[in-house]
């Protein structure tokens, strides 16, 4: 062997030596990266069973509804980050605004969010209208209204709840044809971002706004 070729086949050797050597602490490095992103990543569903514990009233309405609802049945379905839509405005609901008493105020007195203004229509006389959308909006501390969740008359979000003083859990339903399912969505507002979770449960015997009749009982709702 000449001399250049033992050079070469030494280099050879010394670097297959410390890959082998490298290679099993490189993985294991890998693998506890892995494990400390996994262990980070919030545990929505354990969020989603305390703010089901927080909302007694929305869960025995829709245990009414069919003995097949079972509370612990809501899964998540998907996870979805939203475009930032907000703009200034103050909150500005008087003690003796009738949808005054029907807000949610954040925990740590971040701001207010609201289910309800934007569709209830309160005439001067206080007769209660139904417009076809609705919206959850946060009036943050800041000055700023945000638009957290928006939908058409395909339903309604009925009820909501501050988990934490970063997730927020609105309940409510949506009709896919004939049938009303329950929905929830867990809002981390600061991320910007909602964990949809739905239920296997749907009934056609739903009056799609009985749940605010029933909850915003100071109101002059018509027959």
């Amino acid at each position: 062997m000449t001399k250049l070729n033992f050079t070469y086949f030494l280099v050879s050797l010394f670097c297959l030596l410390l890959v082998f050597c490298s290679s099993p602490q490189e993985e294991h490095q890998d693998s506890e990266e892995q494990t400390d992103s996994l262990a980070n990543q919030p545990k929505y569903e354990q969020i989603l069973h305390m703010g089901i514990q927080k909302m007694p009233r929305w869960i025995e309405h829709w245990q009414m509804q069919g003995r097949e609802f079972d509370k612990m049945a809501f899964k998540m379905h998907r996870q979805t980050e939203y475009e930032v839509f907000e703009w200034p405005e103050e909150y500005g609901m008087n003690s003796d605004y009738p949808l005054k008493a029907h807000q949610f105020v954040h925990p740590e007195d971040k701001g207010i969010v609201d289910l309800y203004d934007y569709k209830i229509d309160l005439d001067a006389d206080g007769r209660v209208g139904f417009n076809p959308d609705s919206e959850v909006a946060y009036f943050r501390a800041n000055g700023m209204k945000e638009r957290l969740l928006f939908m058409g008359p395909m339903g309604i979000f009925e009820d909501a709840v501050w988990v934490t003083g970063s997730h927020l859990l609105v309940a409510g339903h949506v009709q896919e044809g004939e049938y009303f399912l329950p929905r929830i969505w867990l809002i981390i507002p600061d991320e910007h971002r909602y964990v949809e979770f739905h239920h296997p449960f749907s009934t056609t015997k739903y009056q799609s706004e009985q749940y605010l009749r029933k909850k915003l009982s100071n109101l002059n709702f018509p027959q």
